[in-house]
């Protein structure tokens, strides 16, 4: 797993993911990233699926987590182009009842609250 971390504009960053996140070295990986992210008060994070290749169920969770934390540091977590395998087991988990997914990067970031204001996941 490759992972890549581009300011898409002031306090909006997005993590582009490129390979496979399957083993347990890829999951401490991109939580450790993210949990940086959170410790320099980064509070708008995307993570780029579009390159993505292949995720299982542990890796599913570990998106999860990632959402969690992000979550109670106040910030928030989008996922963006999702495609092939990799959208279709996250069509499976429905994870998009707790994550907002989006088709692009530019249409994550322009789903951010803006600051001071609060968003809820769909229901």
């Amino acid at each position: 797993m490759e992972l890549e971390r581009k300011e898409i504009q002031p306090g909006i960053i997005a993590l582009e993911i490129k390979g496979e996140v399957r083993t347990s070295a890829d999951r401490g990986r991109l939580t450790q990233v993210v949990d940086d992210e959170i410790a320099k008060h980064q509070r708008r994070i995307i993570l780029d699926l579009s390159h993505m290749e292949l995720i299982d169920s542990a890796g599913v969770g570990t998106i999860v987590l990632c959402f969690s934390r992000m979550r109670k540091s106040g910030g928030e977590l989008r996922l963006s182009g999702p495609k092939g395998m990799v959208e279709t087991v996250l069509k499976l988990t429905q994870i998009h009842r707790a994550i907002h997914v989006f088709p692009s990067v530019a249409e994550a970031a322009r789903d951010f609250p803006v600051p001071g204001e609060s968003s809820s996941p769909r229901s």
